[in-house]
């Protein structure tokens, strides 16, 4: 496989659609990413494939954009960042060559379709219209290879379906997976109250609340109240929420129902959007789901994994076959 000389280019318009100098030349690097000082044009060699420092250098600094904006990063953590853009690269390279070895051939059709795409976006971009021609190959090569990677992993991850003992052993090794979570039913009324209004609309808000909860606890019917004062879109049901999960709610207003009683009604509590009362009228335990009811979840956990397991084999095996010597120097993070 060669050398892609116009690999900057290819790089930065392929996978991160941006503009492209009209003289061909490299984009300035971000500080800090190091310069290339090393007389050789590659940083690793996979089997006795070359691969490309300036396709190291663009895909790092998309990658850096990406991940870190213009955040001043550690060095350590900025050269393990690095070492890991360069590995995903010699990863691409063995993932490549394994599809084109077993003969898996690209989705033409998807590939013309994103070509088709590029062209629509950049129809109207001067210098794209003046550089395509020596970038358009490029780009389709990339775009097969994404294509042929991606058909290969579907292809080692399409597993067989697992025996029942395995499903079964994973059922019962992963409870937390089917364990159907605490079930709360809860009835609320809100008094809604702008986040924008000052203490004041808080206050009366809260003085209300106060005054409705006086009177729930001394037998007003919840339901009315909540048909009457209730800003909650559950005020037509009487406040009624159904049944709730923990998480569902706001933090102040879980911690109140978290010590709750069923039967209990809560005191006033200021949420995001006005100051609340609930009542808890039910509250169900975690529960360990039966199995037959979840089986087919568990067998495509199973399935997963074990494609997750084969995907991940495959590529320890290529890279345990293959010589790699890579030139770790461009990992380095050079201070200014």
């Amino acid at each position: 496989m060669r050398l892609y000389r116009l690999a900057v280019l290819v790089w930065l318009v392929c996978a991160f659609g941006v503009a492209v100098a009209e003289d061909g030349k490299k984009p300035e690097i971000s500080e800090e990413i190091a310069s290339d000082n090393d007389e050789k044009d590659f940083f690793a060699v996979v089997g006795e494939q070359k691969l490309s420092k300036q396709d190291y250098i663009a895909k790092l600094r998309y990658e850096v954009r990406q991940k870190f904006f213009h955040a001043k990063v550690p060095d350590k953590e900025m050269e393990r960042f690095r070492e890991q853009v360069g590995e995903e690269l010699i990863n691409r390279t063995l993932l490549i060559r394994e599809a084109q070895r077993q003969g898996i051939k690209p989705d033409k059709v998807a590939v013309d379709n994103k070509l088709s795409k590029l062209e629509k976006k950049k129809k109207d971009d001067e210098n794209w219209q003046k550089n395509k021609e020596r970038l358009l190959p490029g780009i389709r090569e990339q775009n097969e290879h994404d294509s042929i990677i991606k058909l290969l992993e579907k292809k080692v991850r399409d597993v067989a379906e697992p025996p029942e003992k395995d499903i079964q052993a994973h059922f019962k090794s992963n409870p937390d997976k089917f364990t159907v979570p605490e079930q709360l039913r809860v009835a609320t009324i809100l008094l809604k109250v702008d986040p924008s209004s000052g203490s004041p609309a808080w206050q009366a808000a809260t003085e209300e609340a106060k005054e409705l909860v006086t009177q729930l606890r001394n037998g007003a019917d919840f339901a009315e109240m909540a048909r009457i004062h209730s800003s909650h879109d559950s005020a037509p049901q009487g406040g009624d929420m159904g049944y709730i999960h923990k998480g569902m709610l706001a933090k102040p207003a879980q911690e109140i129902i978290d010590i709750m009683d069923p039967g209990d009604i809560s005191e006033p509590v200021v949420i995001l959007q006005g100051v609340a009362i609930f009542r808890l009228d039910e509250r169900q335990p975690a529960g360990l789901n039966n199995y037959e009811k979840v089986k087919d979840t568990a067998k495509g956990l199973v399935m997963r994994e074990t494609g997750q397991k084969a995907w991940a084999d495959l590529l320890k095996k290529l890279r345990s076959e293959t010589k790699i010597e890579v030139d770790k120097s461009i990992y380095k993070v050079v201070s200014k």
